[in-house]
């Protein structure tokens, strides 16, 4: 009687802990998603407002060269520009974007060791 007393209550207790496992897992689990779903949305509003510095840039660049050159000209320049800087992200894609995205998210979810 009093052994499966015991068994009841290890049975009773091993369900108790696997529960409280899953829901740390699950809490665990949201606080990271929570901070890469914050890091993307800051890096998409970073991204956009670096877009509107650029745009506001190139346009005050094109009308000061206007005033050296023809305005075909000036625009030109500014769009070669644009296109070898878009060349040198293509091409240093992995050491610019990838390494450091994977970096990022592999710090999130790999813990550093409580050493």
């Amino acid at each position: 009687m009093a052994l499966d007393s015991n068994y009841s209550l290890l049975y009773k207790l091993a369900k108790k802990l696997l529960y409280l496992k899953v829901e740390d897992a699950r809490l665990v689990l949201s606080v990271k998603i929570t901070k890469l779903l914050g890091a993307i949305v800051y890096l998409f509003v970073e991204f956009m407002l670096l877009l509107c510095l650029l745009g506001f840039l190139a346009s005050a660049i094109g009308h000061l060269l206007c005033n050296v050159m023809q305005p075909v000209w000036a625009y030109t320049i500014i769009a070669t520009f644009y296109l070898i800087l878009t060349v040198v992200v293509v091409l240093a894609k992995k050491s610019l974007i990838i390494n450091p995205i994977a970096r990022m998210v592999s710090k999130l979810i790999v813990e550093q060791p409580n050493s």
